[in-house]
């Protein structure tokens, strides 16, 4: 099972965006966004939304769960 929480936790790192700057793009909550950094599990539309705003494709997100 793909750990979506850790990919995207470790993008973005990598891309240096806080929660605060995804929740806006996303026009979410602060606390979905932390919520979504601590599930194991994510839909792809939100996965492929949370990629395009990082500037990456939905396949590198998922890379990013692999240790």
């Amino acid at each position: 099972m793909i750990d979506t929480g850790k990919a995207i936790r470790r993008a973005m790192g990598y891309k240096e965006v806080t929660t605060l700057e995804v929740a806006r793009k996303m026009e979410v909550s602060r606390q979905a966004v932390y919520g979504w950094r601590k599930s194991k599990d994510l839909g792809v539309q939100r996965m492929s939304q949370l990629a395009a705003i990082m500037g990456i494709s939905l396949a590198e997100l998922l890379e990013m769960s692999q240790d």
